[in-house]
């Protein structure tokens, strides 16, 4: 189980990933939930502009921080909605491959216990 505390950390890293996984933008900021949209629509503009090389997301939130994991969802929702990409969370970048891209089709945080890394919504 993991407990969520209010840490001034609220980091959040997005990475914007093509065919073979290969990097095209890395952002790693510090966010507070007042600026969850203007974020949003920052990176909402970034996807727009790499255009059809997406092939993946990669979201990483601060686990100790509530309001990061909050703002990871937000942001896994939004694109799923708007930009048709579906983010694939999982522990670390090295964890992503293709397979698991198409194999999850649906966004959710991991839930971090000694499990799977990657963990599929649960409709």
């Amino acid at each position: 189980m993991i407990v969520f505390t209010e840490s001034n950390n609220n980091f959040i890293e997005i990475v914007l990933l093509t065919d073979g996984l290969k990097k095209i933008k890395s952002s790693k900021r510090q966010i507070s939930s007042s600026q969850t949209d203007e974020f949003i629509q920052q990176i909402d503009k970034l996807i727009r502009d790499q255009g059809d090389q997406i092939k993946g997301i990669f979201i990483k939130p601060d686990l100790e921080s509530y309001t990061s994991v909050r703002i990871a969802f937000t942001i896994v929702n939004f694109l799923g909605f708007s930009c048709n990409i579906q983010p694939v969370a999982v522990n670390s970048i090295e964890q992503i491959n293709l397979e698991a891209i198409e194999k999850f089709d649906h966004p959710l945080l991991p839930e971090y216990k000694n499990g799977p890394n990657i963990t599929r919504a649960k409709r």
